[in-house]
C-alpha cells in the first residue's frame, strides 16, 4: 500500500481534488436558497423549523408559522396537538396580522 501511494500520488491527489469539487456542487445544489428557508432547531428529540415571531402584541407561547399563498397570507400557531393551538392570524390589507 504504501508503494502504491508513492507512486500513485499525482493520481490520488487529483481524483481528491475532484470528488471536493463534486461534493461542493453537491451541496450547493441541496442546500436553502433565499429567504423562504427558516432556521433550524433540535427540539424533542428531533430536528424542526424555528417558528417566526408573530406581531409585538401576540400571546401565542408557541410559535408561528408564516403561510403565504398569494392571494391570502396567515400565522398559525405550531402547538401540538392542534386541539392546542391558538387562533390564526391573518394579514391585514395594511400588512399587520390579527385574528378574525
Amino acid at each position: 500500500m504504501d508503494e502504491l501511494l508513492t507512486t500513485q500520488s499525482a493520481a490520488l491527489k487529483s481524483l481528491l481534488e475532484r470528488a471536493a469539487k463534486v461534493q461542493a456542487f453537491n451541496t450547493g445544489l441541496n442546500s436553502p436558497v433565499g429567504s423562504g428557508s427558516t432556521p433550524k432547531k433540535f427540539a424533542n428529540g428531533k430536528v424542526v423549523s424555528q417558528a417566526p415571531a408573530g406581531p409585538g402584541d401576540d400571546d401565542c407561547p408557541h410559535g408561528r408559522k408564516l403561510v403565504d399563498k398569494g392571494s391570502w397570507s396567515a400565522m398559525f400557531c405550531q402547538a401540538q396537538p392542534k386541539s392546542a393551538q391558538c387562533e390564526p392570524l391573518w394579514k391585514q390589507d395594511d400588512g399587520s396580522f390579527k385574528a378574525k
